[in-house]
């Protein structure tokens, strides 16, 4: 027989309900709540030396805002804004950035100033090759994230190059929306994981410059909010750890 009170989790669970909102990028405002100890822990356990930890850590991460958002529409240029909130109302104020203490409102301003420079859609031509673009969702990220995660580990042993070439080609992937050659036109997000790294490996290289240009923008921006005064945070497990 349990000493635990009926209904004890649930009012532990309605307590501890504090919440961040953010205006998402493609829909209304969303609302986040707090994350839980259980949450910081599987943060915590991605923090393993290796690229197998730093892709587990880029998916745990999607995962959390996910499950703690009340909408579902989130894109990766929400994921940020709304860590950065979500550290504040964890964590509080205080973050250690490059051995120095500082206030992490002056960051969370950020949100508010930085003018978004990247493209929300492009289009690359190549001959008789017409790739559309796109933002992708932190639903598609999170999907790419765990097939990635598995091609990784089966490489554990192997060569480190082997899993930087793996994630190289799945960090490509989330970016493509549809692929025409000629009349014959597919919807990346309605193809296997394994075709579209099929299609991927059989793009021409010339392509790569307009490619790298649409999601270096998207990075130029994330980088941009988590800078103050040449102070860039560092988005990682020691990020949500104070005892760090």
């Amino acid at each position: 027989m349990s000493n635990l009170p009926e209904g004890f989790l649930a009012k532990l669970k309605k307590d501890t309900e504090a919440s961040i909102t953010h205006q998402a990028y493609k829909s209304s405002k969303v609302t986040v709540k707090q994350m839980s100890l259980r949450q910081q822990k599987d943060i915590i356990a991605t923090a393993i030396d290796g690229i197998q930890g730093a892709v587990g850590f880029a998916k745990t991460i999607n995962d959390i805002i996910l499950e703690n958002s009340d909408k579902s529409d989130l894109l990766v240029v929400d994921k940020v804004p709304i860590l950065l909130k979500l550290r504040k109302l964890s964590l509080g104020n205080s973050i250690v950035v490059e051995e120095e203490d500082l206030d992490i409102d002056s960051f969370i301003k950020n949100i508010e100033t930085v003018e978004p420079a990247f493209k929300k859609t492009a289009t690359i031509k190549k001959h008789t090759i017409n790739i559309t673009l796109k933002i992708p969702s932190l639903k598609e990220e999170s999907a790419i994230l765990a097939k990635c995660l598995a091609e990784v580990e089966k490489k554990e042993n192997k060569k480190t190059s082997e899993s930087f070439g793996v994630i190289y080609l799945y960090e490509l992937m989330k970016y493509i929306k549809t692929i025409k050659i000629g009349e014959d036109e597919v919807d990346f997000s309605a193809l296997k994981i394994s075709e579209r790294v099929q299609i991927i490996e059989n793009l021409p290289l010339s392509i790569y410059k307009q490619l790298s240009k649409f999601f270096n923008d998207i990075t130029s921006y994330d980088t941009a909010l988590l800078t103050v005064d040449n102070k860039t945070i560092t988005i990682d497990p020691a990020f949500f750890d104070t005892s760090t």
